[in-house]
C-alpha cells in the first residue's frame, strides 16, 4: 500500500518537473492551485522568441541580409524561402508553433494523467484502505490488470 502511494507521488513529482522545469513557475502554479484560482497564462520565452523572429523577418524583408539567409545557400530570389519572407521569418513561425505544441502537451498531461493520478491518491486509495483494508485493494489491483 505504501509502495503504491510512494511510487505514485514520485511519478507526479517527476512529471511536474518535466512539464515545468522552472521552480519559480512551479511554485507560482502551486500557490494558484491552493487558492483555487486559475493560473495566469503567460507567454513562454520560446513563444516570445518565435514572435520576435517573425516580427524581425517581416520588418527586414527578404531583400536584406536577414532575409537572404537561407539553408540552401542561395541568395534572393531563393525559391525555397523567399516566398515566406526569408529564413528568419520561417524560423520564427516554427519556433512559435513548437511553443504552442508544448503548451498543449502540458495541458493534456495535466488533464489526462496528473489529475486522475492525484484523485487516486487523495480519494480512491484512502477509501480502499478505510473500507476493506489491504486485501481488498490488492484484489482490486489484480482485477484492474487482468
Amino acid at each position: 500500500m505504501d509502495a503504491i502511494k510512494q511510487n505514485s507521488e514520485k511519478m507526479i513529482h517527476y512529471v511536474v518537473q518535466l512539464l515545468e522545469p522552472d521552480p519559480a513557475l512551479r511554485l507560482e502554479g502551486l500557490v494558484y492551485k491552493k487558492l483555487d484560482r486559475p493560473q495566469r497564462q503567460t507567454t513562454s520565452p520560446q513563444e516570445m522568441l518565435g514572435l520576435e523572429m517573425t516580427r524581425a523577418g517581416k520588418e527586414f524583408g527578404p531583400e536584406t541580409q536577414y532575409g537572404k539567409l537561407c539553408p540552401c545557400g542561395v541568395t534572393v530570389p531563393c525559391t525555397c524561402l523567399a516566398a515566406t519572407g526569408g529564413y528568419l521569418l520561417r524560423c520564427g513561425e516554427v519556433e512559435y508553433k513548437m511553443a504552442q505544441t508544448k503548451r498543449r502537451y502540458r495541458e493534456k498531461v495535466e488533464r489526462d494523467f496528473l489529475t486522475p493520478l492525484r484523485a487516486f491518491l487523495e480519494v480512491d486509495i484512502k477509501n480502499a484502505v478505510v473500507s476493506c483494508g489491504w486485501s481488498c485493494l490488492y484484489v482490486t489491483c489484480i482485477e484492474l490488470t487482468v
